[in-house]
């Protein structure tokens, strides 16, 4: 019996993780983007449309991966992040050169 339970502890502890780890992947992409929602910085089309596809991508992938390992959903995040983070960071400079510019003009 004892064999059982740890089984089904292990079981039960594979699929939170699973399910915590596909959570964190679907927060990762409503926190961006609520956060770019009406950020000036990506109102420019180019920059806007590239993370709408890779977010349309990652999104159409969880619908299609219901089932998948925990791994997946961590490697995934870890993809996504390495995507958005360069996107993220070169707006956040361009952001700073905007400001001062504009504090230059005033």
């Amino acid at each position: 019996m004892t064999a059982n339970v740890a089984k089904y502890w292990a079981d039960y502890q594979d699929q939170k993780n699973c399910s915590d780890s596909k959570e964190n992947l679907e927060s990762y992409i409503e926190t961006v983007l609520e956060a770019i929602k009406n950020e000036r910085t990506f109102q420019r089309k180019t920059r806007r449309s590239k993370m709408d596809g890779i977010f349309q991508e990652t999104i159409e992938w969880i619908n299609n991966n219901q089932s998948a390992t925990n791994q997946e959903f961590v490697d995934k995040f870890k993809d996504l992040d390495q995507l958005i983070s360069p996107i993220l960071q070169r707006a956040s400079e361009n952001t700073n050169d905007i400001v001062e510019e504009e504090e230059v003009d005033i």
